[in-house]
């Protein structure tokens, strides 16, 4: 009878592990929304990143071929209300069939936070999609609040115009660069295990610099930093000319509310193939003490290249893009990828 019920019990186990290994996304077309849910996961009060069982990357097809123009991520429950906006760390949309343009990883389309307003591009631009392509939701969750949230879904709002439109839209795409947890730069484009380093107490910095191997036109610069950040500054290597120079939102506690978005869409910004960039990301700790991986710069540049065949081909082989996709498949990806676009 115990050998029966110990079996019964591995039984359920194996049956339990096997239903949370199993993908947990829904896609939905309504009109030129495309609405995807992830979930459910459990949030209790006062639950950090690393207790709450995280999503991971979830994929999915393309229903239709056409643009993406706009990008909105909410928490909700179950019948699809709005829960706390705080609850949300970042829903990042990656893109699996395109590489990044600076470093060996797959493309990330968009990121969002709990700061971050719904995107729209203006009429006429947006990011180009096939019908069919793969895409992927990179998502974190916690819960800094007093209320337990017992079944809670991440959804995802896509606003898509189709390829049917005439004349067809400009292609819009984007890319990153971000802060290196050494400190000044160990060369261009390093890639890194993560974006994040540590604050000493007081002011620091990290300078970074990188190079955008294709031409093409900016059309805006939006950045991303941590509490205690005092501002990112982007300039060209070459002229010192500046291209973002801005400074936190903060709450009156000093808490970091986001970072301003720079739209460039009344002016020409043009970038050489091979033109270098160097940014500093400022901050001054006033907590009196070190703070362990704290620290975090990123900027994301709205770009429309000159040459959709310029763009680095996706070799799925490559060593980096193996590494990144086993990051954002691994249960540890929401403390190690961090990403804020």
């Amino acid at each position: 009878m115990r050998r029966r019920t110990l079996l019964a019990l591995v039984a359920m186990l194996a049956a339990g592990t096997a239903v949370a290994q199993q993908p947990r996304i829904q896609t939905t077309l309504v009109g030129n929304d495309l609405v995807v849910r992830l979930g459910p996961v459990m949030l209790m009060a006062h639950a950090d990143h690393a207790s709450v069982d995280q999503l991971t990357l979830q994929t999915f097809q393309t229903p239709v071929g056409g643009w993406l123009r706009g990008y909105r991520a909410e928490v909700v429950d179950e019948a699809g209300r709005p829960l706390p906006q705080e609850l949300l760390h970042h829903a990042e949309l990656v893109d699996l069939e395109r590489r990044d343009l600076l470093r060996s990883a797959l493309n990330r389309v968009v990121s969002v936070g709990k700061e971050t307003a719904p995107i729209m591009l203006p009429p006429g631009m947006g990011y180009p999609i096939r019908r069919g392509q793969t895409l992927g939701i990179n998502s974190m969750v916690h819960n800094p609040t007093d209320t337990d949230y017992h079944v809670a879904y991440v959804r995802v709002t896509l606003t898509v115009t189709p390829d049917s439109v005439t004349p067809p839209l400009r292609n819009v795409l984007g890319f990153y660069a971000e802060t290196s947890p050494t400190g000044s730069s160990t060369g261009d484009n390093t890639v890194n295990a993560t974006s994040s380093f540590d604050l000493p107490p007081g002011p620091s910095q990290q300078v970074v610099t990188f190079t955008v191997p294709v031409a093409g036109q900016v059309l805006g610069v939006g950045g991303h930093i941590h509490d205690f950040g005092e501002g990112i500054v982007l300039v060209r290597a070459a002229t010192g000319d500046t291209l973002y120079n801005a400074v936190p939102r903060k709450d009156s506690t000093g808490e970091v509310l986001g970072m301003p978005l720079r739209p460039m869409f009344g002016r020409t910004v043009h970038i050489a193939a091979g033109e270098r960039f160097v940014m500093t990301v400022r901050y001054n700790n006033t907590s009196g003490r070190m703070l362990a991986g704290a620290g975090m710069g990123t900027l994301a540049v709205v770009f429309v290249p000159d040459d959709m065949a310029a763009w680095p081909a996706l070799d799925p082989n490559a060593p980096g893009i193996l590494a990144d996709l086993a990051g954002l498949r691994s249960k540890h990806q929401a403390m190690m990828e961090m990403h804020m676009h």
